[in-house]
């Protein structure tokens, strides 16, 4: 009843819950009674993560590839299987070599929705210097220099964005490659460096005061705020089906060749959406007929753009009464106004082009991922 139809399947291990190890080693050192330094190394290691996508039960074996444009021929019979040489899977079989050869030629892909076969690794260098509050001013400065790598970058076991299935079902260890953002936000995926500075200052200019009305005016002032500085995330390659190996292989992606020697990343200056070509098309290529290209999931040089910003707030607090006080606020967010573009085309097979006065094509991109600078003033009464 269901021959010729895709199927799911549920194994002893399928929807286990994950384990994820973690391990850290922290040195820390006091420099002043307010002001302490740390660096530590963490790190952690998940297994049996849900990847669903990578479990494919009836993906042909890589060796069948050497029998080329055979593997195309359609079977009707089972005299015209004998005289291709291939088994003759089961009487009224119809289809071609490709699927005879097939572990269960009567279905076509059979999955695993809960398999538990993803892996992910994450090591990081962390800095960080903290001051508590010393003459009206406190910090926290922290500093990440980390590598996150994984076969399955998302919660839900979608393999993650490009991502349509294993490459070789066999050979999980071809899907590991740098953690990508499946949000498309500046919170997730592997990111190289990451930069953090948050503080507090109470500005003085209330002690060089004499009066009490002039305390009143320049007292009670307090500037607060939060930097973030960030590497690009990591980008995969669009998924592609080079040379038919989706009808031979039944694997559901591909891989493209990379080229040696070549860079990845053009040398761009000043990027503007539209106009510029972040990637380079002649790092890459497609395969030899029949053959799985050599290139990875993903590559340190295939990022987005990096995230800069700057929020900041002004505060003034007027003492009514003992236990009363009004609060004067202005936030700024992006103060200095940057740009974080969305993420440049890694769709390679999308020829880079300038069409009706645009670059489009792979290495364009157009849009901002972030806001323009925002101004918010308020006024608080606290009692």
């Amino acid at each position: 009843m269901l021959n010729n139809q895709g199927i799911n399947v549920f194994s002893r291990e399928s929807g286990k819950l994950p384990r994820i190890y973690n391990w850290n080693f922290t040195v820390q050192r006091e420099i002043t009674p307010n002001l302490t330094i740390e660096g530590a190394y963490v790190g952690n290691h998940g297994t049996r993560l849900i990847a669903g996508f990578l479990k494919q039960l009836n993906q042909n074996d890589y060796s069948v590839l050497s029998m080329g444009d055979k593997l195309l021929q359609q079977i009707d019979s089972e005299a015209e299987a004998q005289a291709l040489g291939v088994p003759y899977p089961y009487p009224g079989f119809t289809g071609t070599v490709a699927q005879a050869l097939r572990p269960y030629p009567q279905y076509h892909d059979i999955s695993d929705p809960q398999a538990t076969v993803g892996e992910s690794d994450y090591n990081a260098l962390q800095v960080k210097a903290m001051q508590r509050t010393t003459h009206g001013l406190d910090f926290l400065i922290s500093y990440t220099l980390s590598k996150n790598i994984t076969t399955v970058d998302d919660a839900f076991g979608w393999g993650g964005f490009g991502v349509l299935g294993a490459v070789n079902a066999k050979n999980l260890s071809l899907e590991r490659g740098l953690a990508v953002d499946t949000t498309f936000t500046n919170s997730r995926g592997d990111r190289t460096h990451n930069l953090v500075l948050s503080f507090g200052y109470e500005l003085p200019f209330a002690k060089h005061a004499q009066r009490r009305v002039a305390k009143e005016v320049v007292g009670g002032w307090r500037v607060n705020g939060i930097f973030q500085y960030a590497s690009g995330a990591a980008l995969p390659l669009s998924p592609y089906y080079p040379n038919n190996l989706a009808n031979v292989i039944f694997n559901n992606e591909g891989r493209y060749d990379r080229v040696p020697d070549i860079a990845i990343r053009n040398n761009v200056s000043n990027a503007s959406p539209g106009v510029s070509f972040m990637f380079n098309p002649d790092a890459f290529r497609d395969p030899q007929p029949f053959t799985l290209g050599n290139a990875a999931r993903t590559y340190g040089d295939l990022r987005g753009f990096p995230f800069f910003n700057e929020d900041l707030s002004i505060t003034k607090q007027f003492q009514v009464r003992e236990s009363k006080r009004l609060e004067l606020r202005m936030d700024a967010f992006n103060l200095l106004n940057r740009s974080v573009f969305n993420d440049p085309s890694t769709a390679f097979y999308d020829t880079p082009r300038i069409q009706s006065g645009r670059a489009i094509g792979y290495g364009t991109f157009f849009g901002r991922k972030n806001f323009s600078r925002q101004l918010q003033l308020s006024l608080k009464f606290v009692f």
